[in-house]
């Protein structure tokens, strides 16, 4: 039997509102520009005014429906705050893109304080963001999208609170894609090795040749797996999507 034609991403994600946590660098602002490129409409999270301004130009520029707010993750009064504004704005969500992140500092380099606001940006953001989206999804259904990491399952040192956070991030996601799905909500969690992010501290040049040499992904390629997810059709979800660079 002949599978019938695949829509454009543009049919699946025309006028859908999306929140992009994180979004004014590396993979959440790849994001945003691949999504508007297919007619969604986007609001950015990031906690720089200027980052968030220059984002938003860029993107209205480009003649998105973009745009967005200042909020750090880890609190949930802000992001209460965020979801109030959509509900004026958007009247709902359709999709919440969780990518909001921080990698920190080698484990002995960093004291049990900065361990605790590490976990509470890399996987409480998540947890809140997500009860904020689902609740909103829940009559009408939506896609929670979480942007993990390899290193969840590689679990290389020396980053062990980034390690134990992204493993969160993980049975977080299995366990609430079980919970939602009867609700009509879509939950995907993809799992990118190393990706040119400005969390990357190297010079410009090496992550240019690490490119080059297919050893570092683009935040583009994460983008594009955020956007096979979402347009998959109806029936089909994707729990887990894992991308890594070729050597």
């Amino acid at each position: 039997m002949t599978a019938p034609p695949t829509p454009a991403p543009t049919a699946y994600l025309s006028g859908r509102r999306v929140l992009i946590t994180g979004a004014t660098s590396g993979i959440g602002l790849a994001t945003a520009h691949a999504l508007a490129a297919h007619e969604a409409r986007v609001f950015l999270i990031g906690r720089r005014a200027s980052a968030l301004q220059t984002a938003l130009r860029n993107l209205q520029a480009a003649g998105a429906d973009a745009q967005g707010m200042t909020a750090d993750t880890s609190r949930p009064d802000e992001l209460r705050d965020v979801f109030r504004r959509l509900d004026e704005q958007w009247q709902g969500l359709d999709v919440l893109v969780n990518n909001a992140s921080v990698r920190g500092r080698p484990f002995w380099d960093e004291d049990e304080t900065q361990a605790e606001a590490l976990l509470e940006i890399n996987a409480g953001g998540y947890v809140t963001c997500a009860h904020l989206a689902a609740r909103r999804m829940r009559e009408r259904g939506g896609h929670i999208v979480n942007i993990g990491s390899l290193s969840a399952e590689l679990r290389d040192g020396p980053y062990a609170s980034y390690v134990a956070a992204k493993s969160a991030v993980r049975g977080f996601s299995m366990a609430l894609g079980r919970t939602v799905r009867r609700d009509g909500i879509r939950v995907t969690l993809i799992e990118p090795g190393f990706v040119d992010t400005p969390m990357i501290d190297l010079p410009g040049e090496e992550k240019e040749e690490k490119r080059r040499r297919h050893e570092m992904l683009h935040p583009g390629d994460v983008a594009e797996a955020v956007v096979f997810c979402l347009t998959r059709a109806p029936g089909v979800e994707i729990p887990l999507l894992q991308i890594q660079p070729l050597h």
